[in-house]
């Protein structure tokens, strides 16, 4: 959770410093797609961190698996 937070800070200066304009109008479909994929498991992460269950995996657990299978797959279908 701290290294992904961290990296963030990462790309705002690159953004900043990037003379062709906005860094995101840089990156191609593929590169955007895993920047959400990784501000949604984040997320997911995240929640899971405020909601902590008791027992056992709590829904972040089986969230971020089938997230990350999903995005796998979605990669090797393109």
């Amino acid at each position: 959770m701290g290294g992904n937070t961290f990296d963030i800070l990462f790309v705002a200066v690159a953004d900043v410093l990037y003379r062709g304009g906005s860094v995101y109008h840089a990156i191609d479909a593929q590169t955007a797609f895993l920047l959400a994929l990784t501000v949604l498991l984040t997320a997911v992460l995240g929640a899971g961190l405020v909601h902590r269950g008791k027992r056992g995996i709590g829904f972040e657990g089986i969230g971020i698996l089938v997230l990350y299978a999903l995005g796998v797959v979605s990669l090797l279908l393109r």
